[in-house]
């Protein structure tokens, strides 16, 4: 294999998807971790919190960044009334069952916040034990000097392992990142809370969907569940026991929920204390609109032209109608592709294969788009117009593109940004939720990432939504990524079911 076709396959193995690491290895070395912190037992190291700070660490991606004991941070246990800070563990009672809760950053390019995350199912009571018997910091100066010797010192193999399979040191650190990158339905707003910026496969994918917070929380909560559960499934195939994964027969009510987890605060009275929700926080993108907003834009779309159908009798009331029927079918590109408005907003006659799947050219690349039944039946309808229109004003097809305006001098005109940008926020409606001022044609385009990211029925991977997107790296571009029909369908199905979604008619 050559070095350009290596580059290529290792960026599509890091993205949703790729080929995961050998279990069994990565087993392996755990066990040879927990060997090594026990090596570290004195009368002044607890092997306890010497392991709970190690997986703490493992999990949540920071082992790496360290490299003296100042890096180390001061894992704190606090009362549940205490305010989500960095490096604070708190413990939550509901219905008589108990659950650790460590503070998670979620940082975006405007501002940096702590939110609280349960711990994975396996590691619950583990914690529990630790962290009901030590209050205040985790470890004493003593047990951070031991665990920097376990993290930056090289790992001898004991004995029980010196024939069995294992990963060095660096690629057990980065397993949970790599697992974050290859989890094709771990949301991109959850990955880019849990990788550093740099880690992250496509970095501008997640700018364009938004996520609440306590959306994000489960899907955290139920990615550190599966890892572990697989790691505890290839222990048991191992015939190994590591008392520090425990199974629970139990959760409390606030972790049931499917689709969220809430995040609570302790309010103490004289005699007794009560939990109180508190609001979810929104993060990613803000730009994409409303279904109800997109509706009514298009409803209105569509009554108008209706109108100027209804009036249309001569060349320039025709034209009127033409000129208007391009933009609407221009706007429900958009909206239906999720492409960029840039350069004609407008498809390339020979760029097109049966209006089925089209070709465009996105900053600097070719891209494929696929064209749902709808948006196809439109665009024969509109070129049926369109000759209809070039044969009466006795024009010849002057234009590379599929559609196009004819302006008053019966010139070929190209749609533009900005004369598609003006055209929309002119006839935005007034009772929508964002002001028209606010309004761009690039927010279809938030809009339709937003919209792929919460379809349920078909879901769709996130290898999927890059695809619909045009977010590629090295060797996933047009000629160059993989295809197979059965992910093709699927991304067909929910394509075809969007002008069903947004009320779309077919009836001008």
């Amino acid at each position: 294999m050559g070095k350009i076709a290596a580059i290529q396959k290792s960026n599509r193995n890091h993205n949703s998807g790729g080929v995961s690491p050998d279990l069994i290895t990565i087993v392996n070395t755990l066990c040879i971790a927990i060997e090594r912190c026990k090596k570290q037992v004195s009368e002044q190291i607890n092997l306890d919190k010497l392991i709970c700070a190690f997986l703490l660490l493992w999990l949540n991606n920071k082992l790496t960044m360290i490299t003296s004991v100042d890096d180390i941070p001061d894992i704190k246990r606090v009362s549940g009334n205490k305010e989500c800070m960095e490096n604070r563990v708190r413990i939550i009672r509901e219905n008589n069952i108990s659950w650790v809760e460590y503070a998670l950053l979620y940082h975006t390019k405007l501002e940096t916040s702590y939110h609280w995350q349960p711990v994975p199912e396996l590691l619950n009571n583990f914690y529990l034990m630790v962290f009901n018997k030590f209050y205040g910091n985790l470890l004493n100066k003593h047990e951070k000097n031991a665990l920097l010797k376990i993290i930056i010192e090289p790992w001898k193999t004991p004995q029980a392992f010196k024939y069995k399979q294992r990963v060095s040191k660096n690629r057990f650190y980065s397993y949970i990142p790599t697992m974050v990158k290859q989890d094709p339905y771990l949301s991109l707003t959850s990955k880019s809370i849990l990788l550093a910026t740099e880690q992250l496969h496509h970095k501008s994918a997640c700018a364009y969907q938004q996520e609440r917070s306590d959306h994000i929380c489960r899907h955290i909560f139920d990615f550190q569940n599966q890892q572990l559960l697989l790691i505890q499934q290839t222990l048991n195939k191992l015939e190994i026991t590591l008392p520090y994964l425990q199974r629970e027969n139990k959760r409390p009510d606030y972790l049931c929920d499917n689709s969220r987890i809430p995040t609570f605060i302790r309010e103490q009275t004289e005699t007794t204390h009560s939990y109180r929700e508190r609001h979810s926080a929104l993060f990613g993108s803000s730009r994409a609109l409303s279904r109800d907003d997109i509706r009514q834009f298009f409803a209105h779309l569509h009554q108008e032209l209706k109108n100027i159908k209804g009036k249309a009798s001569n060349i320039r009331s025709y034209r009127e109608y033409y000129n208007f029927y391009t933009y609407v079918l221009a706007f429900e590109f958009l909206l239906l592709t999720g492409c960029r408005p840039t350069h004609a907003i407008s498809i390339e006659i020979q760029c097109n294969y049966d209006f089925k799947q089209v070709i465009v050219k996105d900053k600097g690349r070719f891209r494929s788009l696929y064209l749902c039944d709808y948006l196809k039946k439109r665009i024969e309808s509109y070129r049926t117009l369109q000759q209809t229109l070039l044969t009466q004003l006795g024009l010849s097809q002057g234009s590379s593109y599929l559609w196009f305006l004819v302006d008053d001098n019966n010139h070929i005109v190209h749609l533009r940004a900005k004369s598609i940008r003006q055209f929309m926020q002119s006839h935005w409606p007034k009772n929508t939720m964002k002001s028209k001022n606010k309004v761009v044609p690039y927010c279809l385009r938030h809009t339709f990432a937003q919209t792929a990211a919460s379809s349920m029925h078909p879901k769709l991977t996130n290898q999927q939504i890059d695809l619909l997107m045009g977010h590629s790296n090295f060797g996933e571009h047009l000629g160059c990524a993989q295809r197979f029909p059965a992910s093709r369908n699927v991304i067909e199905n929910y394509l075809n079911q969007l002008p069903e979604y947004f009320f779309l008619s077919l009836e001008l």
